[in-house]
């Protein structure tokens, strides 16, 4: 998945869990774009530096327009998504 900013840039998170620019949209695998009405985070995670499969990332929320609210996680320098929300309970993919 993609997260994209104002000016269509991706959105990165650096070394200090910040983000690059507020998120704007999503870009979905089939080229998708949709809208994010608000978002929460990023929370960063170090995890066990001495283990790669542990390797530092950082979750952030996202309510879309037209889509229901996702959980995406930021590693290996890419977006993920990692579960959704519905009215009920959270559901990780």
């Amino acid at each position: 998945v993609g997260v994209l900013d104002e000016h269509a840039a991706a959105v990165t998170v650096d070394p200090d869990g910040l983000l690059s620019a507020p998120p704007v949209r999503i870009v979905t695998a089939l080229n998708q774009q949709t809208p994010i009405a608000s978002y929460g985070g990023p929370y960063p995670v170090n995890g066990a530096w001495w283990d790669d499969a542990d390797a530092p990332r950082a979750y952030l929320i996202v309510a879309c327009t037209d889509a229901p609210t996702l959980l995406l996680v930021y590693r290996d320098q890419r977006w993920w998504h990692e579960g959704t929300y519905d009215s009920q309970q959270a559901v990780l993919v």
